[in-house]
């Protein structure tokens, strides 16, 4: 058994010296460290990297992502909450900004518009840059853009709103009936024309709202 040991060794030598086919045992690994979500560990350079900010409150916005050093390579948004790096030959550190808003940012009412109720939710800042309307799919309500179990919906609400813009969730006026008003077969936005002086769904939405 030793010959046969002594004997096989020159050959994996050999083999380990083939060019195109050495691997490098002592490659660079660095450490990542992630404040205020997940991801850390020790990755090797250039390795592609994921990192997460941790779950968000009710009245938290993601802001974007701090980190050291300022000259990565990312393959993927560097402002959302899930992102994807390539791994330095030095050591980084991640940070999630996270803002938080007033506990009361988000109001809920119920108002008489055009001959019916309608509920609506509305987050207005301080002197907003604009207004951003976010408007539920076919068969949904003002719900579907509320609560933190609707996740992007919800974030994105809170992110409008914590970038200085007034946010209204006005439901679909079929919606709030439970009727198919133009016998499309569908529950949904009556999109068309786009025109507030025949199309009663943008009457609904128009400035009355914030007066």
């Amino acid at each position: 058994m030793r010959l046969l040991c002594f004997s096989i060794s020159p050959l994996l030598l050999c083999f380990w010296c083939l060019p195109g086919l050495s691997i490098n045992l002592w490659a660079q690994s660095s450490a990542l460290t992630v404040l205020e979500g997940y991801g850390d560990g020790v990755f090797a350079a250039g390795d592609t990297v994921s990192v997460f900010s941790r779950e968000l409150a009710y009245a938290e916005a993601f802001q974007g992502w701090s980190f050291s050093p300022a000259n990565l390579e990312f393959v993927q948004d560097e402002r959302e909450w899930m992102t994807r790096f390539i791994m330095p030959t030095e050591a980084v550190i991640f940070t999630a900004q996270i803002a938080t808003l007033p506990p009361d940012f988000l109001e809920y009412v119920e108002l008489p518009i055009n001959g019916i109720t309608k509920p609506v939710y509305y987050a207005i800042p301080e002197d907003p840059l604009a207004t951003v309307m976010l408007l539920h799919g076919t068969g949904g309500s003002v719900n579907g853009w509320v609560g933190t179990n609707r996740d992007q919906n919800f974030s994105l609400l809170k992110e409008l709103y914590a970038a200085g813009f007034a946010v209204l969730v006005i439901e679909s006026r079929e919606s709030s009936l439970n009727e198919d008003l133009n016998g499309d077969g569908k529950i949904r936005w009556l999109s068309y024309p786009i025109d507030l002086e025949n199309n009663i769904e943008y009457q609904d939405t128009d400035e009355q709202l914030f007066r």
